[in-house]
């Protein structure tokens, strides 16, 4: 935002911004946190439980086969409750199932914990992206939007250490994968301490004729009454010739033209019209117009690609990799997966800079260049015998590949080319297929065939 070091308005307003934007984003953590951390907890769950390995896989991989439900949901709850109560939803989703999880007496009550754990993953894939979005001035937005991906491989890293540290401290093997567990329900709390103090998305505001509250909400975060009028009336005529209002009232006009310095600078004879109910699910799945059937083909089309390149697969295999590079100990193989974590990390934040300077297309096309690349030559590097340093090498490429574009910039496009009408049902449905495709839902793809317990286990669970 050009303005933004101009007056202390407007740097309280990308400060409001940017604190909306993270709060809403760190719902996110809870998905790498969970990856992250399992890497290390599930051999404990195993050992602690007794469980056989079909068992083990199907309680792990529960999470993310729920969390495909759970994105189903996330667009109606969004529509119907608002952007900001959903979030709340996934919030208390996220700390009821590690409630389970962490103390449960069981694998039961352990699977049931994922359950809940995954439809609040679920729902905070379809919601928080689209409130970002919604919420960020037009030059933040795309930057802002890479935070949801961002704090998916910060979380994932974030539980590779945790995982380290607790293998460490606690000498108790059941201590230790409750312990691990347990913290993952640092990052909801802190959503919900903040919450509180965020606003609801002006669009959907709007959206739902509450249009007083949307002038407020925008004057908060572009720092000037002027620019919220200018925003307002550009949101209005944006959804001004849909069908199916939701009639403002008399009084929520007069508030609105209240707002204004100058009732004349507002355009309330858009207001009778402008205001929508959501998208209707017959007029989702059946698009009528080919620029929607275009729009929801690119982000289906892009979130399916996202999974279907093989990214998780690699994290899930990482130890394999990691023993072909000759670690060996379970320390350094924890070592290593942080390593990788941060391979992983360090481009989505890079990615941050170049958002919005250099458009989405080039990068993507560039992302997906890299990977066929790395990949090609990880599979040349098996074939032909390169080494292990060779293989790791690679495979640090193959991350990096995805992580300069297709891995942050899906919600990014599926937020941009949706209206507002269309975003939170759109969104889902992009939701839905990504999470189906995780490799998560095949979390053991290495199982040791030896009956004999192995003196270092592998610490990835896979």
């Amino acid at each position: 935002m050009e303005a933004a070091g101009e007056t202390p308005a407007s740097r309280a307003a990308l400060r409001y911004v940017l604190t909306a934007a993270a709060v809403a984003a760190l719902t996110a953590t809870t998905l790498g946190y969970d990856v992250g951390i399992m890497a290390d907890a599930a051999l404990y769950v195993k050992d602690d439980f007794d469980l056989t390995d079909g068992l083990n896989e199907l309680i792990i991989g529960s999470l993310n086969f729920i969390s495909a439900f759970g994105a189903l949901l996330g667009g109606p709850a969004a529509d119907a409750f608002g952007r900001r109560p959903s979030v709340w939803i996934c919030c208390a989703l996220y700390l009821v199932g590690t409630a389970l999880m962490a103390a449960a007496p069981n694998w039961g009550i352990l699977l049931l914990g994922r359950v809940v754990t995954g439809l609040g993953v679920g729902v905070a894939f379809t919601v928080c992206p689209v409130y970002v979005a919604e919420l960020a001035p037009a030059e933040l937005r795309g930057r802002l939007t890479t935070l949801f991906d961002i704090s998916i491989n910060g979380g994932i890293l974030v539980g590779y250490v945790v995982g380290y540290i607790c293998d460490l401290a606690i000498q108790d093997p059941a201590a230790k994968w409750r312990t691990m567990l347990a913290l993952g329900a640092v990052p909801p709390l802190v959503v919900i301490f903040f919450l509180g103090l965020l606003p609801e998305s002006p669009r959907y505001l709007i959206m739902r004729g509450r249009l007083s509250d949307a002038l407020d909400v925008l004057t908060k975060t572009l720092g000037s009454e002027g620019l919220a009028r200018d925003e307002f009336e550009s949101i209005m005529s944006a959804i001004g010739g849909g069908a199916a209002a939701a009639k403002p009232t008399a009084d929520d006009v007069k508030d609105a033209a209240a707002a204004s310095d100058d009732e004349d600078d507002l355009d309330l004879s858009l207001t009778p019209s402008a205001t929508q109910e959501p998208a209707t699910w017959e007029e989702i799945l059946f698009p009528r117009t080919r620029v929607l059937q275009r729009a929801l083909f690119i982000v289906m089309g892009l979130a399916f690609w996202q999974q279907a390149t093989g990214s998780e697969a690699v994290l899930y295999y990482s130890a394999t990799f990691l023993r072909e590079a000759g670690l060996k100990s379970r320390g350094e193989m924890l070592l290593g997966n942080i390593g990788l974590g941060f391979c992983k990390l360090f481009p989505e934040c890079l990615s941050l800079l170049y958002v919005d300077a250099l458009g989405r297309t080039r990068p993507l096309i560039f992302s997906s260049l890299w990977m066929t690349a790395s990949i090609t030559c990880l599979g040349l590097a098996y074939a032909l015998g390169w080494g292990g340093v060779v293989v790791v090498l690679l495979l640090c490429s193959f991350m990096f590949g995805f992580s300069v574009a297709i891995g942050p910039f899906t919600w990014v496009v599926a937020a941009e080319l949706l209206s507002m009408r269309y975003r939170a049902k759109g969104t889902m449905l992009g939701a839905y297929p990504n999470a189906k495709l995780d490799p998560n839902l095949n979390p053991n793809p290495n199982p040791n065939p030896n009956p004999n317990p192995n003196p270092n286990p592998n610490p990835n669970p896979n």
